[in-house]
């Protein structure tokens, strides 16, 4: 069964096309009864990048251990203590088409105050915090994001992957130098996060076949496709592109 609070969240579920595979989405929801979370936020972000952003964010308290797939692991997590009081909040250029925003804003708001913020960089964006949890095994509590990409809505989902020491953040997963893209994507919310030996998580993802889903897709003659892994590299999260041997 999920786990729920129904005053911060509202759970949708689907049974997506890909057999077995059950697809989630997390809708934030009145995370912020007393009313006093947003304005702060705002003033603060308004004080460091403008006034022309829109402001997001989630209560990180009022989803762990909240948040779980059924009869499988608990996603939203903080093993090392780090998210206490954390809310986590995205800023968005407002008056611009959602397939042209370019200059998203992240970061980490504690106690009135921006603990960490990004430069406006990232595009797309953020649908929801997939799970928080020490993926590649360093003692640091790791939030993987869902975005809706910056070129299309919600054929596809951008993923990226934050690692949190709670002080700063940084992008632990592979984009574009050049375009700023991630280069981890999959179909809706489907994603596995497997376990291996050593304590480092792989994340397999789904590249669709349908016919009105393929351009969302890179062509790359991957051999497991439509599933493809993502791995630890010691320094981000890349695709694999050859079975193991």
């Amino acid at each position: 069964m999920i786990k729920t609070n129904p005053i911060f969240l509202l759970v949708v579920c689907s049974f997506a096309f890909v057999p077995s595979i059950v697809e989630c989405q997390f809708e934030f929801q009145d995370s912020d009864q007393t009313g006093k979370i947003l304005p702060v936020l705002q003033r603060q972000v308004k004080l460091q990048y403008g006034n022309n952003f829109d402001v997001y964010f989630a209560v990180l308290d009022s989803m762990i251990g909240n948040v779980s797939i059924p009869d499988e692991q608990e996603l939203i997590t903080d093993p090392y203590g780090t998210l206490k009081g954390m809310i986590f909040f995205w800023a968005v250029p407002d008056q611009r088409d959602p397939e042209n925003r370019d200059s998203v804003v992240i970061g980490m708001f504690k106690n009135d105050s921006i603990i960490w913020s990004t430069a406006p960089i990232y595009k797309g964006g953020v649908k929801q915090i997939y799970a928080s949890l020490d993926l590649n095994n360093d003692g640091e509590v790791d939030l993987i994001t869902f975005w809706s990409p910056s070129y299309t809505y919600d054929q596809s989902t951008a993923i990226r992957i934050f690692s949190w020491n709670g002080n700063t953040g940084r992008l632990i997963s592979d984009y574009d130098q050049i375009t700023r893209e991630t280069k981890l994507i999959t179909t809706g919310s489907i994603l596995k996060l497997i376990k291996t030996k050593n304590g480092v998580y792989e994340l397999h993802a789904y590249w669709s076949n349908e016919d009105d889903m393929k351009r969302f897709f890179p062509s790359d003659p991957i051999p497991t496709r439509p599933w493809v892994t993502y791995v630890w590299n010691q320094n981000k999260y890349v695709i694999v592109s050859k079975l193991k041997k």
